[in-house]
């Protein structure tokens, strides 16, 4: 399989967040990275966390808020937006806004939702 429409893909959830797993471990099989969309609903915050083995790349395709790195201060990100979380450091991302938060992730190496680490 080398295509994947979101509706078909697996997903994990968790208060006020539904990740799809679109490539990777899940999804289309990839040794070397993992792909995905996120929906994050309203004023809702995903607690700092850390991927040990993990590099994550963010894109943001709907919604505002803020992103934050441990021992960093928040920064603002809305549609557009990239963001890089280095592996093993513990960051949050916060939707603002009165709509869902959409963004697409990439881990390289490819992680598993079981592998994150809440701080």
């Amino acid at each position: 399989m080398f295509t994947l429409h979101v509706s078909q893909a697996e997903t994990s959830e968790g208060p006020g967040v539904k990740a799809y797993w679109l490539a990777g471990y899940k999804g289309i099989k990839s040794n070397n990275l993992s792909f995905g969309l996120v929906e994050l609903l309203p004023k809702t915050k995903i607690a700092f966390h850390k991927h040990t083995e993990e590099e994550e790349l963010i894109f943001i395709i709907e919604g505002y808020g803020k992103v934050q790195l441990e021992d960093c201060d928040p920064e603002s990100i809305e549609p557009g937006t990239a963001a890089v979380f280095p592996k093993n450091i513990n960051h949050s991302i916060e939707n603002d806004s009165k709509n869902i938060m959409k963004w697409c992730y990439c881990f390289i190496p490819p992680t598993r939702i079981e592998d994150h680490t809440s701080k």
